[in-house]
C-alpha cells in the first residue's frame, strides 16, 4: 500500500505542478513547454523505457543476490545509451548552427538535383518549431527523467516501499521549488525545463546510495541478457511509442498551424482529461503486476 500512496501523491504532485506552470507560463511558453515534453516523452520511450520494464520484469531482491550479472548489464546498457543519445543530440544541435539558411540549402540541393520531394523535405527542416536550446533540454530532460523512472522501477521491483517513497517525496518537493519557481520567476519554457531537470537529477542523485548494489561489477554485464531483456520489452515499447505519437503529432500540428499559444490551450485540456483516467490503470500497474512477478519467482507460473 506505500507504494500505492507514493503513486497518487507523485500523480497529484504532477497535476498540481502543471497547472502552476501553465498559469505563470501562459498559452504561448506552455505551448513550447508542452511541445518539448511531448516530444521528451516520445524519445525516452524508444531510447530507455525497455530497460525499465526489464527491471520491473527480471529484477528483484533474489536475483540481486543470485544473479548479479542482470543489474550490471542494466547499469551498463543506461551509461551506453545516454553516451549514445548525447552525441546524437550534439549532432542535431549542430546541424542548427549550419552556416546556410534553409531556403539556400533547398535550393542548392534543387540546382543539383531537380527533385521537389527532398528539396520540400530540406525546407521544412529550417520550420522545426523547437529552438536548438529547447531541443536540447528536451533531450536533457529524457536523460534525467529516464534516471528517476529507472531507480523507481529497481525500488519497486526488489519491493523497497520505503526508498520508492523517499525519491517520489524529494522529487515532488524540487518539482515545487524548481519547476514551479522558474515558470513563476522566469516565465520562460527553457528555465522550466532546467527546473525539471534539475529536480529530476537531484531527486537521483541524493538518494543514489539507496539504489546501489555492490555485488552487481559492470564486468559481469551480458549480452545475452540484454538480448533478454530486448525480446521481453521491445513489444511493449513499440505499442507505448505508437500511442505516445497521438499527443505528439497533435501539438505538433497545432504548433505549425495555429501557433504554440493554441498548442498551450489544447495541451493543458488534453493532459487534464488524461492523466485523471491514465492515474488509474497506472496504479493497478505499479502494484499488481510487482506481486505477479514475485509471485512467479517464488513459487511458480500457476500462482502467478
Amino acid at each position: 500500500m506505500k507504494v500505492l500512496v507514493a503513486f497518487f501523491t507523485n500523480t497529484f504532485f504532477n497535476f498540481v505542478i502543471g497547472l502552476m506552470v501553465a498559469k505563470f507560463l501562459g498559452p504561448a511558453e506552455f505551448g513550447r513547454f508542452a511541445l518539448a515534453l511531448a516530444v521528451a516523452l516520445v524519445t525516452q520511450t524508444i531510447v530507455f523505457d525497455w530497460l525499465r520494464l526489464g527491471a520491473i520484469r527480471f529484477y528483484s531482491e533474489r536475483s540481486a543476490t543470485e544473479r548479479p550479472a542482470l543489474r550490471a548489464t542494466l547499469d551498463v546498457l543506461f551509461g551506453a545509451l545516454i553516451a549514445a543519445l548525447a552525441g546524437v543530440t550534439s549532432f542535431v544541435l549542430g546541424l542548427g548552427r549550419f552556416p546556410l539558411s534553409a531556403e539556400l540549402l533547398g535550393l542548392a540541393i534543387a540546382t543539383v538535383v531537380a527533385n521537389a520531394r527532398v528539396t520540400s523535405f530540406v525546407l521544412g527542416l529550417g520550420r522545426f518549431p523547437l529552438s536548438t536550446e529547447l531541443l536540447g533540454l528536451a533531450m536533457a530532460t529524457v536523460v534525467a527523467n529516464a534516471m528517476f523512472d529507472y531507480s523507481a522501477a529497481l525500488a519497486r521491483a526488489r519491493f523497497r516501499d520505503g526508498h520508492y517513497a523517499r525519491l517520489v517525496i524529494v522529487k515532488n518537493l524540487l518539482a515545487l521549488a524548481l519547476i514551479g519557481g522558474g515558470a513563476f520567476w522566469f516565465q520562460s519554457a527553457q528555465m522550466t525545463l532546467a527546473g525539471g531537470v534539475l529536480s529530476l537529477g537531484g531527486s537521483v542523485l541524493l538518494l543514489r546510495a539507496a539504489f546501489v548494489d555492490e555485488e552487481a561489477g559492470l564486468r559481469t554485464a551480458s549480452r545475452g541478457l540484454a538480448g533478454d531483456i530486448a525480446l521481453y520489452s521491445l513489444p511493449i515499447v513499440a505499442a507505448n511509442f505508437l500511442y505516445l505519437l497521438i499527443p505528439f503529432a497533435n501539438r505538433w500540428l497545432v504548433t505549425t498551424h495555429y501557433g504554440f499559444a493554441e498548442t498551450g490551450q489544447f495541451s493543458l485540456a488534453y493532459d487534464i482529461g488524461l492523466k485523471g483516467v491514465g492515474a488509474v490503470g497506472s496504479a493497478l500497474d505499479v502494484l499488481l503486476f510487482q506481486i505477479a512477478v514475485r509471485a512467479h519467482e517464488t513459487q511458480g507460473d500457476d500462482e502467478a
